[in-house]
């Protein structure tokens, strides 16, 4: 299954990004009920592929991981507020 999973995220990140990844580590899994599940991987960029869909990878982005961590509390309070 964790084959699956590395899979899709490649699969993902080339279709919405354009950059050709390799899943390093997992580090949440998140469930709602059993109902969906939300995988948050880290991974290394191999590489850059390019195709005529241009327009559409370049909706996706890609962040630093810094611009994440620590996060979750300023959303808790926009959240509250």
């Amino acid at each position: 299954m964790l084959l699956a999973i590395q899979e899709g995220v490649k699969r993902e990140v080339l279709e919405e990004t354009g950059l050709v990844m390799e899943p390093t580590t997992l580090l949440m899994v998140e469930c709602a009920s059993g109902t969906w599940f939300r995988f948050v991987i880290t991974g290394s960029v191999t590489g850059i592929f390019h195709c005529r869909f241009e327009i559409h990878i370049m909706l996706g982005r890609t962040i630093h991981i810094s611009g994440v961590v620590g996060r979750e509390k300023d959303r808790q309070n926009n959240t509250t507020n």
